[in-house]
């Protein structure tokens, strides 16, 4: 499986090298400064009363987040190909080519594109947004933005259907005397961390554009709970993209540990037994000894081996990551309820 295979039509015009890494980060912020500029251009000053910047950072942040978790799957690939069999191999090949393709990407792209203009509809443009210039422009604009998270849940969707299923019975893989002390799995737990944030992160700049732009409708009761239930969808979705390919590679590794830990034992059982033979020599006793020894210490590496692809760091970030997006979007309700009292006050 070579990494530089995997490029996805959107990917394709930055080439693989180091390089063009950099590249990336650029054109994400080019997007999200010319976005900016012709919002402002369009509304002038209303882009900042009316919070309208937070577009255009939602584009460069949902661009630069698609980006980077293609960039470390890419790099990922390389790591599955020295440790997958052949026949795993042709199995994930597969499915990237099945959930990963151009085709399931740019569905991804217009469904969510498409469902991001009816939302805008439903919720009601802000007053800005309705003469002949700004609608088609905030429209255009909202369907962009659709189009880049569309394509960045499709990827989520596909990695998760991908990674859920890349070890198999097939132990082979595994190595318990691996540094990580996760049988060398421990880049997998990374590459999930990183696929899980970059769901978080996207879902909170949604959550916040929606939060601050003064929607026509933000006191109608279905525009309520359509707001107050993709709240905690940025969490459920983060969580779940951690947590599902993890449970399986876990029941992978607790099997993995359970055999070698059973024929380790009967190797020491065997040893044993010899040990205890009648009129041995000193010098095969001794032989008997050091197998002894070593066969004890396999276990005990055995035995430390965890059967979650993830270390404390990984925890941590995980952590704090959630607390910090939670911080983010409390305030964002915060403010979304605040603008609701304001204009029932005025209203009234």
């Amino acid at each position: 499986m070579n990494p530089d295979n995997f490029q996805p039509f959107y990917d394709k015009i930055f080439g693989t090298d180091p390089v063009s890494f950099a590249w990336r980060f650029l054109f994400c912020f080019f997007i999200g400064l010319l976005s900016f500029a012709l919002h402002s251009y369009i509304i002038g000053d209303e882009i900042v009363k009316n919070k309208g910047w937070l577009l255009s950072v939602l584009m460069s942040g949902a661009s630069a987040s698609l980006l980077f978790a293609t960039h470390v799957f890419r790099q990922s690939l390389a790591k599955f190909d020295i440790r997958l069999t052949s026949k795993q191999k042709a199995r994930f090949q597969a499915q990237i080519s099945t959930y990963l393709s151009n085709k399931r990407f740019l569905m991804f792209g217009f469904c969510i594109a498409s469902a991001t203009i009816a939302l805008a509809f439903i919720f009601g443009l802000p007053e800005v947004y309705q003469t002949p210039i700004t609608k088609p422009f905030i429209l255009a604009m909202l369907f962009i933005a659709g189009f880049i998270c569309g394509l960045a849940f499709g990827g989520i969707v596909g990695v998760t259907k991908c990674l859920s299923n890349v070890f198999d019975e097939n132990s082979s893989c595994f190595d318990f005397t691996a540094d990580d002390g996760c049988g060398g799995t421990l880049f997998f737990g990374w590459s999930l961390l990183v696929y899980s944030l970059v769901t978080l992160f996207s879902g909170v700049l949604i959550t916040l554009y929606i939060s601050y732009s003064a929607w026509a409708h933000m006191d109608n009761f279905l525009v309520k709970t359509i707001y107050y239930g993709f709240i905690g969808l940025p969490y459920v979705s983060s969580f779940l993209m951690l947590i599902i390919p993890s449970i399986v590679l876990h029941q992978r590794l607790s099997e993995y540990k359970e055999a070698q830990s059973q024929t380790l034992s009967d190797k020491i059982n065997a040893i044993s037994a010899h040990i205890d033979t009648p009129n041995i020599s000193a010098e095969k006793k001794a032989e008997y000894y050091q197998d002894y020894e070593f066969y004890i210490k396999m276990r005990s590496k055995v035995y430390a081996m965890r059967t979650w692809p993830f270390g404390i760091s990984t925890n941590a970030t995980f952590l704090f990551s959630m607390l910090a997006g939670g911080f983010t979007t409390f305030n964002s309700v915060h403010k979304w309820i605040d603008t609701i009292d304001k204009a029932s006050k005025v209203a009234g």
